[in-house]
């Protein structure tokens, strides 16, 4: 029998994830099923077993996968580059999100998971670290370029983190559950509270 390579198995597990992730979106996490994970696929039971040993793993990959997705470098690293808005910082993500995911609700079902799944809350936990380390970073740039010296600006960044993580998950929220929700206003209000640092 040929050896599968590495790359063919990375290939095959984010073919599955793809699947999950639309049966998650339509059924949610609970009622999904190894079934209908197998039914969205059009891959056999051996395929999937092949990668994942019941479902308790394949919601994690899939939960990892969706956590370091939120968790890559936001902005850019460009010298000449101009420090973007921390509210850029959040739309970077989401933008990502919904590129990658589609329907930023399915992190509304992953944080339920992590409520009493202590695997996923660990993973939850993770990424909070690496966003935090990220828009602190990028926020306290952003300040100094408005006037703040840089022991200051990492104060005010410090200061701001939990804010802007919070920014990102009230979006998350409002656009998920209120049909009337103006994605544009919602960040124009966050950007007329920092105007001034």
């Amino acid at each position: 029998m040929p050896k599968v390579s590495e790359q063919y198995r990375k290939e095959r597990r984010r073919e599955i994830m793809s699947a999950v992730l639309k049966c998650f979106a339509r059924k949610g996490i609970k009622a999904t099923s190894i079934t209908d994970i197998i039914t969205e696929s059009g891959l056999s039971a051996g395929a999937i077993y092949g990668h994942f040993g019941n479902k308790e793993e394949l919601v994690l990959f899939v939960v990892s996968e969706v956590f370091d997705l939120l968790g890559e470098e936001t902005g850019t690293n460009e010298p000449s580059a101009e420090v973007p808005h921390p509210a850029q910082l959040i739309r970077g993500v989401l933008a990502r999100i919904r590129t990658e995911i589609g329907n930023p609700a399915l992190l509304l079902q992953i944080w339920g998971e992590a409520v009493t799944e202590p695997k996923v809350r660990e993973l939850f936990n993770r990424v909070y670290g690496v966003l935090s380390k990220q828009f602190s970073s990028r926020a306290s740039l952003w300040f100094q370029e408005h006037g703040l010296s840089e022991a200051e600006a990492d104060r005010r960044a410090a200061q701001l983190m939990p804010l802007l993580i919070g920014v990102g998950q009230g979006y998350m929220i409002q656009s998920t559950l209120i049909d009337s929700f103006d994605d544009q206003a919602y960040f124009e209000s966050f950007e007329n509270l920092l105007s001034q640092p």
